[in-house]
């Protein structure tokens, strides 16, 4: 029987830092969305929070990142789309990314619902993206 060996800190860190930034990167891959999309991304769910020049962004905002991008893919948004988007919420003003994340959520929220209801099966007609009244 040999004796557990006692858990080593910076090891156990750096295990779950990779984890996230494993499942960021698979779920950004998956969604098509490169780094300037990332970057972007990064910028309205992070700030005022987000790392600065030549600093690694933490688990706690690696997790925020990914649960963005879940958000945003429920939502049905392409790459393009998110910089569109957010291009226009930001060109809008004001408490940009508060509105940005409010759309987002009601978008992804309405998608869900549908599958929920119609399963993976839901008509298309149901599941195109309202547009934003502010981009119109």
């Amino acid at each position: 029987m040999t004796e557990a060996q006692p858990l080593n800190a910076a090891d156990t860190t750096a295990t779950i830092e990779s984890a996230a930034r494993e499942r960021l990167a698979q779920i950004a891959r998956a969604a098509g969305y490169d780094r300037p999309v990332l970057e972007a991304i990064a910028d309205a769910a992070l700030h005022p929070r987000q790392p600065g020049p030549g600093e690694r962004a933490t688990d706690r905002q690696l997790h925020q990142i990914t649960a963005a991008i879940d958000v945003l893919t429920t939502a049905g948004r392409t790459p393009a789309q998110v910089l569109t988007r957010l291009g226009g919420f930001k060109d809008a003003g004001g408490e940009w990314r508060f509105e940005f994340w409010r759309a987002e959520l009601a978008e992804a929220n309405r998608r869900w619902n549908i599958q929920q209801a119609h399963g993976p099966a839901a008509p298309t007609q149901y599941l195109a993206a309202e547009p934003a009244s502010h981009l119109s």
